[in-house]
């Protein structure tokens, strides 16, 4: 279950890094001929490029070496907390 999720979600950043380079490639061929074109090409881009990180973020749990542990917080008194 876990091999098949990370190749899931590898074949998902994959799939998200091939969008990229070809809305930058439609982006460059556009050249400063149809703005609106490019300004709508840039607004996909961005999102492709969120979803990008989210996807590298969520495959980044399955790569050797990488330790995810909570923050520590240090646990205050509720009374501490008023009297500042």
């Amino acid at each position: 279950m876990i091999e098949r999720e990370r190749q899931s979600r590898l074949m998902m950043f994959r799939g998200l890094t091939r969008m990229e380079g070809r809305l930058l490639t439609l982006i460059e061929n556009q050249g400063s001929a149809n703005p609106d074109k490019v300004a709508s090409l840039q607004k996909t881009l961005r999102e492709v490029r969120k979803e990008k990180a989210t996807a590298e973020l969520r495959l980044s749990r399955f790569a050797p070496g990488i330790q995810i542990e909570p923050l520590e917080v240090p646990v205050m008194d509720p009374l501490q907390l008023a009297a500042q």
